[in-house]
């Protein structure tokens, strides 16, 4: 069994008034800026993407704006579209 040890912001940002677990918090960006877990993901995702090409950090954030939306990707548009009959 592989036990880990949340932080006390970890565990504040997860109870809601009553001090039960919520299921569906979603954490503040104060909650989220007080848990330095986090702030050093952050501060680690954001070292990555500078070492990208715009290209890449582009692709990049359609990949997580399609995980997040659930939509499919766009279609693409403009003179390299090719057309399937």
């Amino acid at each position: 069994m592989v036990e880990t040890r949340e932080s006390d912001a970890e565990k504040r940002s997860m109870l809601r008034p009553g001090g039960r677990p919520s299921e569906n918090h979603v954490p503040t960006e104060a909650e989220f800026e007080a848990n330095p877990d986090a702030a050093g993901g952050r501060a680690l995702l954001e070292a990555r993407l500078r070492r990208l090409t715009p290209a890449q950090v582009e692709a990049f954030r359609e990949a997580v704006r399609r995980c997040y939306a659930g939509a499919p990707p766009p279609e693409p548009s403009g003179p390299d579209r090719t057309e399937r009959r």
